[in-house]
């Protein structure tokens, strides 16, 4: 049986992950990835801050 997740519960989720995440390069502090939480499967979110406010951010599932 599938389990049924709530937008706010996967925002949560992802609001977790997203303060535990890492540098993908150790000296640029703009460029970080978040691991998929468990409970949504595999993968990551890379977030890359650009200049002028623009945000990146790379989806692998």
């Amino acid at each position: 049986m599938a389990s049924v997740l709530s937008d706010i519960v996967c925002d949560d989720l992802w609001q977790v992950s997203r303060q535990q995440a890492h540098q993908a390069d150790p000296q640029d502090a703009s460029d970080r990835i978040a691991e998929c939480p468990l409970l949504l499967g595999k993968g990551y979110k890379r977030d890359i801050e650009l200049r002028n406010g623009i945000d990146l951010t790379f989806h692998h599932y």
